[in-house]
């Protein structure tokens, strides 16, 4: 058995050694760089800070001159103006249904009429036809206007039945003869808001017959 033993060279003692000791007047002109360096840039955040700040300090007393005067208690409250509500609208809106609905008159209404193509309500009280279940007849049409330049002429002669005496067919006749002279002249309703044709009135009639509408049930 043997050892060895390394002692190392004396160049290389020199340079690590040469290495491990740092110059003292390079380490003293690092120093002085890194402590100009912080100077700087303590200053600019001494001044940043300040700029941030500055405003809220003026804040700060504006808010104490403009509320310093005012309480809680002092407070006015909301008016309807700064809730944006109406008082009377209830009132009013009460007496449009009183006014338009079928309960004001008493009797019950078939359905609620509106128009087929902008959907406004036409009539709410009205009547069905009894054979024509999409015909309506109505005393209080709303929302609609007669328009008498458009007449339709409809005559409707009366049917007399034959009977046994002949006095009784000469009256039939002579009705049959005046109704065929004066034919009855209607005219066309529209919708005041859209102008669609829904139906038609007599020319001595407060009725308008709905033909063309949308019928709610109720």
């Amino acid at each position: 058995m043997f050892s060895c033993h390394y002692d190392g060279c004396e160049s290389e003692t020199d340079t690590s050694s040469s290495e491990s000791e740092p110059d003292p007047v390079e380490c003293a002109l690092s120093r002085y760089k890194a402590k100009k360096f912080e100077e700087l840039m303590n200053c600019e955040l001494d001044s940043t800070v300040t700029c941030f700040n500055f405003p809220k300090i003026r804040d700060k007393d504006n808010r104490h001159v403009r509320f310093g005067n005012t309480s809680d208690d002092e407070q006015k409250e909301p008016s309807c103006d700064d809730l944006f509500y109406d008082e009377t609208e209830d009132e009013l809106n009460a007496q449009w249904i009183s006014e338009h609905l079928p309960g004001n008159c008493g009797k019950p209404s078939d359905a609620v009429l509106n128009c087929p193509c902008c959907m406004t309500v036409l009539a709410v009280s009205c009547r069905r036809h009894p054979k024509f279940r999409t015909k309506y007849s109505s005393e209080f049409p709303v929302h609609c206007i007669v328009d008498e330049a458009c007449a339709l002429s409809n005559p409707k002669p009366a049917q007399a039945k034959r009977r046994k005496c002949d006095s009784t067919a000469m009256k039939s006749q002579t009705i049959a003869n005046s109704s065929i002279g004066n034919p009855i002249k209607q005219y066309a309703v529209k919708c005041g808001v859209c102008g669609i044709v829904v139906g038609t009135k007599q020319d001595k009639s407060d009725v308008v017959q709905f033909s063309h509408v949308l019928a709610s049930h109720t």
